[in-house]
């Protein structure tokens, strides 16, 4: 029998699925279910009741709320699903290593409606801090 770590997790770890005890890894960095925005309703509430950043090619729309929630929603014009879904990771992870610096909980959806060239960690990350983070909404 294992001994235990001596260290203990501030939150419990998820663990991926078909791997044996040897083969652990934990969703250390992932978005939980609870910081996603789901549902035809939800959205649609944000985008008409929300308030708007129009930065061209990406609109973000916020809304303040009782817990951080995030969204992303992209046009078919962006060309090719791995494109699209690379976006989407990219803002999904400069969401969630800026997300405890978000001084009033907001309900924000990013949308993105062309594609541009500057899209990067970087980029999405600059954008996060400089707009939803450094400014009083």
């Amino acid at each position: 029998m294992a001994s235990e770590p001596e260290w203990k997790p501030e939150r419990e770890e998820k663990f991926y699925q078909g791997e044996g005890k040897r083969g652990e890894k934990p969703f250390r960095h992932r978005l939980s279910k609870s910081e996603r925005i789901r549902g035809k309703k939800l959205i649609s509430e944000i985008l008409h009741s929300g308030k708007r950043i129009n930065l061209g090619h990406l609109i973000i729309y916020y809304k303040n709320s009782e817990r951080n929630k995030i969204g992303v929603l992209i046009s078919k014009k962006v060309k090719g699903a791995v494109v699209r879904n690379r976006i989407k990771r990219l803002i999904k992870e400069a969401y969630r290593v800026n997300k405890y610096e978000i001084k009033k909980p907001k309900q924000i959806i990013f949308l993105i409606r062309k594609f541009n060239n500057n899209y990067s960690f970087s980029y999405f990350s600059k954008i996060i801090r400089q707009r939803l983070i450094n400014e009083d909404f």
